[in-house]
Order: C-alpha cells, then sequence, then structure tokens
C-alpha cells in the first residue's frame, strides 16, 4: 500500500556492516565513530546533527516512546536534552502544529512500537498506523516529508551484495562498505507517487538531505558523498496528496 501511494528505495542499504549503533550514529554524526561492536557508544564530544541544527537556529526533537537508552546520552543528547520529548508530546504537537523543523521519532526496545523479536508486530502495525494518521492529519501535513526506516536488516537475508563505500573519515578506513539492505519509505504530500528509487542510499542519505534542506556542511566524506534522497519526490507540480488516503487496517497484511 505505501509503495502504491507515496515513494520507497529499494537500494536503502545500512550504512555500515554493523548493528544499531553503528548505523545510528551515520545518522547523527556521518560516520560510524569507529562502533564495531553492540556495546560501545559514540564518544560523547562527537558532532552532531542536533547541535548543528541549534546553531544554525533550526528548531528540533526526538521523541522517545519509551525512556532512553544510555548510550542515546552519548549522542549529544545530554548537551541538547531540551530536544527530548516523550511520544505523547508528538501527537500534541501534531495536533497543535507545533512541530518543531526537524523531528526523530525514536522507538525504544521493548516498547510499544519495537518488532524486534519476541515482540508483538501487530501491536508495532498498530502503532504505526497510529503514528501515519497523526501525520496526515496534522496542519503540518502539507509540508511534512517522513522517511520511514530501520537502523539494521535484523539479520534476514539478502541477496543484493552491500556495496563499497568512501571511509567517513579519519580513523573510520575499516568501514569502507555499506550494509545490507533496510526498508526506506517516503510519506509526504510532495512524494513521487507509486515511485520505486534505485539510487544506491543509506542512513546518511537522510543527514545529507536534512543538511541542504537546512544549508548546513557535511560532517564527512560519507555523508558528503550521499545520495540525498531527491528523486523520491515530485516538486514540479502542486503537491497531489493534500488530501491523504486512508491506510490499511494494522495487523490484517494491509501494509
Amino acid at each position: 500500500w505505501v509503495a502504491r501511494t507515496f515513494a520507497i528505495s529499494d537500494r536503502f542499504f545500512s550504512s555500515t556492516l554493523g548493528g544499531t549503533w553503528s548505523n545510528r550514529n551515520v545518522l547523527y554524526t556521518g560516520a560510524p565513530q569507529r562502533v564495531r561492536n553492540t556495546f560501545d557508544r559514540v564518544a560523547s564530544d562527537a558532532p552532531t546533527i542536533f547541535e548543528a541544527l541549534t546553531a544554525a537556529g533550526v528548531s528540533w526533537a526526538v521523541y522517545l516512546d519509551g525512556p532512553g537508552e544510555p548510550r542515546q546520552d552519548s549522542l549529544g543528547w545530554n548537551r541538547g536534552s531540551v530536544g527530548l520529548r516523550p511520544i505523547e508530546a508528538l501527537y500534541a504537537d501534531l495536533a497543535a502544529g507545533t512541530l518543531p523543523q526537524v523531528v526523530f521519532v525514536d522507538v525504544t526496545p521493548g516498547h510499544e512500537g519495537d518488532e524486534h523479536p519476541p515482540y508483538d508486530v501487530q501491536r508495532a502495525e498498530a502503532w504505526s498506523r497510529r503514528l501515519y494518521d497523526a501525520v496526515v492529519a496534522s496542519p503540518l501535513w502539507p509540508c511534512t516529508a517522513m522517511f520511514w526506516t530501520y537502523d539494521n536488516h535484523g539479520g534476514l537475508y539478502d541477496h543484493v551484495p552491500p556495496p563499497r563505500a568512501c571511509a567517513p573519515g579519519p580513523g573510520e578506513e575499516a568501514f569502507t562498505a555499506l550494509g545490507p539492505r533496510v526498508p526506506l519509505l517516503l510519506i509526504s504530500p510532495w512524494a513521487r507517487r507509486h515511485h520505486v528509487s534505485h539510487a544506491v542510499a543509506h542512513h546518511g542519505s537522510v543527514l545529507r538531505f536534512v543538511e541542504l534542506l537546512h544549508d548546513l556542511p557535511a560532517f564527512g566524506g560519507r555523508d558528503a558523498n550521499a545520495e540525498p534522497l531527491l528523486d523520491l519526490f515530485a516538486f514540479d507540480c502542486e503537491p497531489g496528496l493534500l488530501v491523504p488516503p486512508e491506510a490499511p487496517a494494522p495487523g490484517v497484511g494491509g501494509c
């Protein structure tokens, strides 16, 4: 349904051959920050997109559906904790039209939106449906672009080998390949309808989109050279989804 209605990518890869934190680090800092296992955290002094947005006068927030994990404190959020908000504040801000300019919505492991085993995928679909409904009902919908993705592939087999990639920066020479593919959806009235992008992209592409949108410099080679996902949009005409369609009911395979 999403593919028929909005836009997706079939060449969106994890940024690293790794798990959650190395990929999230690329999303937030442009580099894995030399994280090579599940337990390491990014150095607390690593510059992040949150600090760059603050310096540029761009409002932002991270909405969490549960208590943040300790590792998240090392992503600069402890220096910008004013941007950390509970998930219910997201729905209030959407309804009021007071959402910040850049928003990350983070599903906390073990909570309602978690699709990891052994949690209930149908419950997570209901969580996703609630978020979609709130976004499209918001007065901000006409100027919204929501990227929906996952930080790693979950160990599932994929027949497409990850491509090579440039090193993110000094000390990151070991990270010269992308990881397995993960889903990427663009939900927006400006989405190129029924479009599948074949451009090679990764988590750093979302970061690059934010950098281009707000005229921010890249953090390093990985995000500077990332595909900015612009082919998912159709800016050459009036948005075609100002009145968005209703999503299928969750938990019945409609998504």
